[in-house]
């Protein structure tokens, strides 16, 4: 930081000689001003675009812009070391609410299809065999889905609504003519992706749920729930949103890495070319 403030101070003391003489030279000094109250506050995003301006409205300054170049690199190191300890703090803070959550859970593992996590208190061992909904976490990439089932009469599932004593909540629709609503001996079966029930699964995660119904196009079914079962629908959200928000957070990590590298190199550069 020392050598920041040095280089600063002699462009200013150089750009003051000269500034009554040529008005770009003025300009300069004053985003150069900008650029040492940015880096000052910590504010390396805005130091950077006040930098931009020196480059593209003072395109005769040489001296000072060769100095952005040395200095961009450096706002970019710091920006990205404070991203980075943000994206730590993330990492931290996701990796424990999963692992916190994971004791709840237990795994189904998959045969020729992807296995899946439910909560281990609400499983219904024969599930397959009844009426009702059942949410679940993939256990390839984490994601929430859930799956309805309707036994002995098609009714055309195309949503599920979840409700409190004095609100409810309803899944997107199934797009019409899905391959996902299947005839099962009379009855039906669906499954619902991600982007039909995240939004549901994020109310179940902040509401008391009650009870579920299914819902169809030529009826609705009524799902008794009991306190688990309900509970099991704002838990697997839970733990699927800790475990994409980890992975989410470690690739952000892994490209934070790299961009600090080059602007390391960068810097390496500029002191190896002065």
């Amino acid at each position: 930081m020392n050598n920041k403030f040095l280089i600063l101070a002699l462009i200013g003391a150089s750009l003051t000689a000269c500034s009554d003489k040529n008005p770009e030279e003025a300009l300069a000094k004053d985003y150069m001003l900008q650029v040492t109250n940015a880096i000052d506050g910590g504010d390396y995003t805005l130091a950077m675009a006040w930098m931009d301006s020196i480059d593209k409205r003072c395109p005769t300054q040489i001296e000072a812009r060769k100095q952005v170049t040395t200095m961009r690199a450096q706002a970019m190191e710091q920006l990205t070391l404070k991203q980075i300890a943000t994206t730590d703090s993330l990492i931290a803070a996701t990796q424990l609410e999963s692992e916190q959550l994971e004791p709840l859970m237990k795994h189904i593992p998959g045969d020729d299809l992807e296995g899946y996590y439910v909560v281990a208190d609400a499983y219904k061992a024969d599930f397959i065999n009844s009426t009702g909904v059942e949410p679940r976490v993939n256990d390839v990439d984490f994601n929430y889905y859930i799956v309805a089932q309707n036994k002995g009469k098609a009714i055309g599932i195309r949503q599920i609504t979840l409700n409190t004593a004095t609100s409810e909540f309803s899944s997107q629709p199934l797009p019409a003519g899905t391959a996902r609503l299947q005839t099962v001996e009379g009855g039906e079966l669906a499954s619902f992706l991600p982007e039909e029930v995240t939004e549901l699964g994020a109310w179940a995660a902040d509401n008391d749920v009650k009870g579920a119904v299914i819902n169809g196009t030529t009826g609705n079914v009524p799902v008794k729930l009991n306190a688990k079962q309900a509970a099991s629908f704002g838990t697997v959200y839970r733990f699927a949103n800790s475990k994409l928000r980890n992975r989410q957070a470690r690739i952000v990590r892994e490209k934070l890495e790299r961009q600090l590298q080059i602007a390391r190199d960068h810097q390496a550069n500029s002191m190896n070319n002065e």
